[in-house]
């Protein structure tokens, strides 16, 4: 069964994704949907699962066929979180 990203967790994420904006130090890429979510995800807890070469590991979302459902884990369970649909599957 799937759920999403509380309403406040997805405010909260993209006000951290302005804040990222307008700092000058800026060094990181940031992209308009995928870091707020990535930001969102991170302040409920989850963590993203990485590939040996140390890259996201994505795979295209079934719910909405969009890109960048990324695999992420919390509380020893893994889970695939879609950016465009807000959508939050088991493994």
């Amino acid at each position: 069964m799937g759920m999403q990203l509380s309403q406040e967790a997805v405010q909260k994420a993209n006000e951290e994704y302005q804040v990222m904006l307008q700092s000058k130090e800026q060094s990181m890429l940031v992209d308009s949907i995928v870091t707020p979510f990535f930001l969102g995800m991170k302040n409920e807890g989850f963590s993203l699962v990485m590939s040996q070469s140390d890259c996201m590991i994505l795979r295209p979302c079934p719910t909405c066929r969009g890109s960048y459902s990324g695999k992420y884990e919390r509380d020893s369970q893994t889970y695939w979180g879609c950016p465009h649909c807000n959508e939050i599957v088991d493994d």
